[in-house]
């Protein structure tokens, strides 16, 4: 009997390493709860990835009357499941805002609906409207609330042609191209990268690839090629032997690696940025963007094929069309000046984060996103809110492939 018992024991403590085991070393974990409060009941699907070393929480949250909020959360919870454990509200006329309470008393974000959209507290500041101000101040008496989107930094420095903003993390690497040099910003500092003679208004022959930055090199012709390291500083050229015409297109970026074909010469050619060399390539690459596939090198010269960051899901691009960007499992687009996210796989629910004019040049990194709007390129999360980066006169008359960004 006592070695019965023994054996029931030993398979228990088994059974619980063994759930400890699954659950934090499962990648994707969905939960359904409910938290209550004297206000109201909220129904939670909470869906947890890890991912590139990200963990990734996002939330449906439904009330008791069918109000329905998406939520995301990126940081390290030790891969726990029902992480919110509260949920603080605020109702007023067409404004209703919840800030999910996380352990320890912490409110990342709160997330509002106005006038029945989803909208973020940047947009709410943008309008002018103090009353998510007042719940904010209420929150603070009672919990830890993330404030820093709260206020927009005003602080800046002028170097060469540009200014850039005095409160950059230290993990991103900007750039901006000045026709013949490349502006980098790192840490609050910058510095200029010399590399062309003639000026390359339209930047069609250049391209930002990983911590990379390579630009056809047109004062010696199309088979030279500088390679600027935009972390590290320095550059250096590279070429083929071969004879390359000027009517070339870029396809992309995979892996440090950029891909380059002569349409007259039927030919295609592989920079690899980080060993500093060239190769003409027998078969032809294209990335599709799941992996590097192999395509006949005619099917690149008839076609102008370029490569695909991400493949879309159809449901999401039949309600919001295909000028997508996608970036640790959200969704971000722009619409009449609007730009939204789509959080997860909640695709019916979009959340205005800001209203810029002549929003465009979308791109989404990790956690943030940028874009440009007038002589300004922007920079949004759901921890600072929304923060000038850089300032540039020429990104008012061109502004295409003028600015990129790498995160170490």
């Amino acid at each position: 009997m006592k070695k019965m018992i023994r054996v029931i024991i030993v398979l228990g403590v088994l059974s619980l390493i063994y759930q400890f085991i699954i659950n934090f070393f499962l990648t994707n974990k969905e939960y359904n709860y409910s938290i209550k409060n004297d206000e109201n009941e909220f129904m939670i699907t909470e869906n947890y990835k890890k991912k590139n070393g990200y963990n990734l929480y996002t939330f449906l949250i439904k009330d008791k009357e069918e109000n329905t909020f998406v939520y995301d959360y990126e940081g390290d919870l030790n891969s726990q499941s029902r992480v919110i454990k509260d949920i603080e509200i605020y109702k007023n006329n067409n404004l209703y805002c919840i800030a999910p309470v996380f352990k320890d008393k912490k409110i990342d974000n709160i997330i509002c609906r106005y006038n029945n959209e989803l909208v973020t507290y940047t947009y709410m500041q943008q309008i002018g409207n103090v009353e998510v101000d007042g719940f904010i101040n209420d929150l603070q008496t009672k919990y830890t609330v993330n404030t820093s989107y709260r206020e927009m930094n005003s602080a800046k420095t002028d170097y060469g042609n540009i200014s850039y903003y005095n409160d950059m993390d230290s993990n991103l690497y900007f750039s901006i191209w000045n026709y013949k040099n490349l502006y980098k910003i790192n840490n609050n500092q910058a510095d200029s990268i010399d590399l062309l003679k003639t000026d390359l208004y339209e930047n069609e022959f250049s391209i930002a690839c990983d911590k990379y930055y390579v630009v056809v090199n047109i004062d010696n012709g199309f088979n030279y090629y500088y390679v600027a390291n935009i972390k590290d500083g320095g550059k250096a050229e590279i070429y083929t032997n071969d004879e390359v015409s000027n009517n070339i297109y870029i396809n992309g970026c995979y892996k440090s690696k950029v891909y380059l074909t002569d349409i007259i010469n039927k030919k295609q050619y592989e920079i690899d940025a980080k060993h500093e060399k060239v190769t003409t390539l027998v078969s032809g690459k294209y990335y599709d963007g799941v992996k590097l596939n192999t395509v006949d090198i005619s099917t690149l010269v008839k076609e102008k094929r370029y490569f695909t960051d991400t493949i879309l899901p159809e449901e999401i691009t039949k309600q919001y069309g295909n000028d997508i960007k996608y970036a640790n499992g959200n969704y971000y687009f722009i619409n009449d000046n609007k730009v939204y996210k789509v959080v997860g796989d909640n695709y019916n629910e979009k959340i205005l984060l800001f209203v810029l004019g002549g929003a465009h040049e979308l791109k989404a990194l990790n956690n943030n996103i940028y874009v440009i709007s007038g002589s300004t390129v922007y920079m949004y999360n759901n921890i600072n809110g929304l923060k000038k980066v850089i300032e540039d006169r020429e990104l008012i008359y061109n502004s295409k492939n003028i600015f990129n960004v790498y995160e170490k």
